[in-house]
This record gives C-alpha cells, sequence and structure tokens, in this order.
C-alpha cells in the first residue's frame, strides 16, 4: 500500500472528505519522493499531488477500459513514466506561491474560502458583519478599530419614542457590555449630554437617572422629551470576571467551480523518430511527453498570472522616465521601489488586512530591478529560468516572479497568506496533465493527444495591484540635457 504519510487534522476537515487518508496512504511513495527532493513540501500541498495523482488515475484507467477489445496496449510503462512526471510537475506550478490551490475530485466541485465575521453587536458593528473575507472586507473607522477593546461608541439606548412614561420622560433599559467602569458613561441626545459621576448617578441639563455599573441598568427622566436617539459612549472592564466579550466567527464557506479543458496534439514521423533514437539515443515519445508537460505548466502559471493583473481590484503606474537631469539613473530607479511599497500598501489599506507579499513583472520592471541589483534586489541563481518562475528577492520582503505572458510594460502586486485558504484566487486542478496513447498508423506517423483542465475563481480581487511602467515625454527646457546625459534611456 506504500508509505503511509498521515495528513494533519487540520487539513481533512478543511476538505471534508473522509477518504483523505486514503490517499495518502495509496501515493505515499510519490509523496515521499517529493518530500526528499523539497524540504519544504507540506503536508497540504501533499494532499493536492494525491489528489490529482488520483484523478489522473481514474482517467487511465477509463482510457484503458476504452481500448479493450480493439488493440492491444501495453499501458505499464506508459502509466509509471506519467505519473512520474505528474508527480514532478505539480509541486512545481508557479501558482502554489501565488494563489490557493485546491484539486477538486469531480469536474464540477467546490473550493473554499475563510470568512471572518463580527459575532456581536458593539457600537456601529453588528453581529454577521463581514470582519474580513474573499467578497468582502470590514467597515472602515474607528468602531472596527474598537471590537475587540474596552471602549464602546455610537450604542443606541433607545429612540425618543422609546420612553416608558410620559410628563417627565422616563427611558429605562440596559447598556450592552458590562462591567461599566464608573465615571466613563456620556449619554448623548444631539441636544443634552448625560454624564454619571462615578457613583451611579446620571446627570444633565433636564434630566436624572441612575446606572448598575455591573448589569449595565439604567434609568433616564427627562423633563422635556428627547428629539434624537439615545446614544452612548463607555468604557467597560474586561480583566473583571464575567464580563461581557465580543465574539469572531470564523466560516469556512464554499463556491461552485467548473472545470475546464485543454488539449494539444502532436504528430511526428516514425523515421525521424527512429534516427534520433539511434544516432542520439533520445526517445522522441518521452521527450514529447516531458516538453509538452512543461509547457503545460507554463501555460498554466502564465493564465493564473493574467488572470490576476486583469482581474485586479485596484491600478497604480510609474513613471520611468527621469523627471530631472540632475538625477541619476539609479535614484530615479529607486522611487519604483518606493511605488511598489505603495501599491502593497494598497492592499492593506483596502483589506485591512494584510500588505502584498509578491510580485509578478514583465520585462521593463524586471530590467529596472536587475539595475539595481544588490543590496535591494537579490536575483535568483538557481533552478529553472525558463517560463514563468521566480526570479529573486527584493528588500527581503517581495518574492518576484517573471512572466513572458506580460506585456513589457505590466507589473502585479499581490497577498498569498501562510494558509492555503488564504488567497482571493482559487486554482482547482481536475486534471492537470493526460496523455493518450501512442497510435503509430499506417502512415508511420505517431500520434499522441495531451489535456488538462482545471477550474479557477477570482474571489477577492482587492488582494491585487495592476501596475503599469509609463515613459512620458521629456520637457523641451532640459530636453538637450537629458539626450547628452549618461544617466538615463538612450
Amino acid at each position: 500500500m506504500g508509505d503511509k504519510i498521515k495528513g494533519p487534522k487540520s487539513i481533512i476537515e478543511a476538505y471534508g472528505l473522509p477518504k483523505t487518508q486514503k490517499l495518502f496512504e495509496k501515493w505515499g511513495k510519490k509523496i515521499k519522493a517529493v518530500r526528499k527532493a523539497q524540504s519544504n513540501f507540506s503536508d497540504s500541498n501533499a494532499l493536492k499531488l494525491a489528489r490529482v495523482l488520483e484523478n489522473t488515475k481514474r482517467e487511465i484507467t477509463k482510457a484503458e477500459r476504452t481500448y479493450e477489445g480493439t488493440q492491444p496496449v501495453d499501458v505499464g510503462p506508459f502509466k509509471k513514466y506519467a505519473f512520474d512526471i505528474l508527480t514532478a510537475l505539480m509541486p512545481n506550478l508557479i501558482a502554489e506561491d501565488l494563489v490557493s490551490v485546491q484539486p477538486m475530485d469531480t469536474k464540477v466541485g467546490r473550493v473554499f474560502y475563510l470568512r471572518y465575521l463580527y459575532g456581536s453587536d458593539k457600537g456601529n458593528i453588528s453581529a454577521g458583519d463581514t470582519m474580513f473575507g474573499p467578497y468582502q472586507v470590514g467597515p472602515k473607522g474607528y468602531d472596527a478599530s474598537k471590537y475587540s477593546s474596552e471602549y464602546v461608541e455610537n450604542e443606541i439606548l433607545a429612540t425618543p419614542d422609546d420612553y416608558d412614561d410620559d410628563d417627565p420622560w422616563i427611558y429605562t433599559g440596559n447598556i450592552a457590555y458590562v462591567p461599566i467602569r464608573p465615571g466613563y458613561i456620556v449619554i448623548d441626545t444631539g441636544t443634552v449630554q448625560v454624564t454619571d459621576d462615578g457613583d451611579g448617578n446620571l446627570e444633565g441639563t433636564g434630566v436624572t437617572g441612575t446606572i448598575d455599573y455591573e448589569s449595565g441598568a439604567y434609568t433616564l427622566e427627562y423633563t422635556v422629551q428627547p428629539q434624537n436617539d439615545l446614544i452612548a459612549e463607555y468604557q467597560y472592564d474586561l480583566e473583571h470576571a464575567p464580563s461581557t466579550i465580543p465574539e469572531v466567527t470564523v466560516r469556512v464557506d464554499e463556491r461552485i467551480i467548473t472545470a475546464r479543458a485543454r488539449k494539444l496534439k502532436a504528430l511526428y514521423a516514425f523515421d525521424a523518430a527512429y534516427d534520433l533514437q539511434q544516432e542520439q539515443g533520445i526517445d522522441l515519445d518521452d521527450a514529447l511527453l516531458e516538453t509538452i508537460t512543461t509547457e503545460i505548466k507554463h501555460e498554466i502559471d502564465g493564465e493564473v498570472m493574467l488572470d490576476l493583473y486583469n482581474q485586479a481590484g485596484i491600478q497604480s503606474e510609474w513613471d520611468i522616465t527621469i523627471p530631472s537631469p540632475e538625477l541619476s539613473q539609479k535614484e530615479h530607479y529607486e522611487s519604483f521601489i518606493a511605488q511598489l511599497s505603495a501599491d502593497s500598501n494598497s492592499i492593506f489599506q483596502e483589506t485591512r488586512r494584510a500588505v502584498g507579499n509578491f510580485i509578478v513583472v514583465g520585462k521593463t520592471a524586471a530590467d529596472v530591478l536587475e539595475a539595481l541589483g544588490e543590496p535591494r534586489y537579490t536575483g535568483q541563481t538557481t533552478g529553472v529560468q525558463a517560463g514563468p518562475h521566480q526570479a529573486g528577492v527584493l528588500d527581503n520582503k517581495w518574492n518576484i516572479y517573471k512572466n513572458p505572458y506580460y506585456n513589457e510594460d505590466e507589473y502585479l502586486v499581490g497577498y498569498k497568506g501562510d494558509l492555503f485558504l488564504d488567497a482571493g484566487y482559487v486554482l482547482a486542478p481536475y486534471l492537470p496533465v493526460f496523455a493518450t496513447q501512442l497510435l503509430m498508423m499506417e502512415d508511420f506517423v505517431g500520434r499522441r493527444g495531451f489535456a488538462t483542465s482545471n477550474g479557477k475563481r477570482m474571489l477577492n480581487n482587492k488582494l491585487y495591484v495592476k501596475g503599469t511602467v509609463e515613459q512620458s515625454e521629456k520637457t523641451d527646457n532640459w530636453g538637450k540635457a537629458y539626450e547628452e546625459s549618461e544617466n538615463p534611456y538612450e
């Protein structure tokens, strides 16, 4: 049954599938091989790999049944090779670093995301309001920042018509958060302000009353009916036990997603393949499988990066033209990093949750970063440097990725959290890579088909900033000096 690799309980619960452990056990040897090659291969990534291997196994089995009785097929070596390629491919998707990757068991399936809700009424915040989620962010303003504190503002105690007795107008009720700190209560009706004296007495112009600090019960007696709501501002004691503590509800929500296919067909002449094998020792069929698989990997990564850019909810731009002949190229390029920092903070401002932690660059932005060099930008010197790939690290806080599918002047700043559910975009592989059997027909042309299938969905586009590198016209008053300068752009 293979080496048994246990997945953490939290992952099993997150997916909610009882067969999760069986997948770990069935594909244990493949997972173990990846762990040896990648020390940081997480349990959640192991579960994703097991899922897509199982999907591929199912499709190959279906293909075997289709071929059965029509032609002899030796699928043993092919299956082993296909699974080896897939095992190596999946952990190396750049998409794993940028978005949430959640494999599906069926073509139409579910993707999961985290949603944080306020669980209590407090001030202007109502229970059930979104604190943070992929489709919404929490409320702006001071109320949100006070939710976990001892301060309460804008708590509506009563409306003008809620009085118990008239002439005088008497209002009774309970303040929500207790025990109340004596001397910190202010009740405002817009024209009259009531305060407490620290001994349980409430006083204001034309109004008297009492307050029980332990229970929050109050009585207010007005000589003139208030014309506005009675709104309280106060502090309560969170160090006292028991006290009223506001709640947060964390929900794992889901959305339906449908996988869509991508397919390629490869043709090659038998004679050419035979000559290549005899003279170079290269099996064209194996080389073709590996090359097409790598190309599909690049396309998946490129498609995800294009989606993030095209659907990003925040826009930005930076002008590469040096604004003054006295400014060196390097000094001006430093301002690009300042712009990236501003873009990162735009994510924080919009979501009030996190700053950007990765950047995807087209050619021009890559030129700028590489021209800056160390110590600010450290380029990647190991690993595959083809297709979309990690290119380096900027200021020890942003991972930089190059993307040949971007236009030269485009770049993206985005956020991906440590949890596999903490992202604004979901890629849901169903059939990452599948190859049909090699068919050699009577015309001696070899044929093989390749397919991949995945779903995808943007959940929160405010976690991504799409940027453009502009180039403005040089001004006439210093254009000549600019042209003669050695600093920039010639």
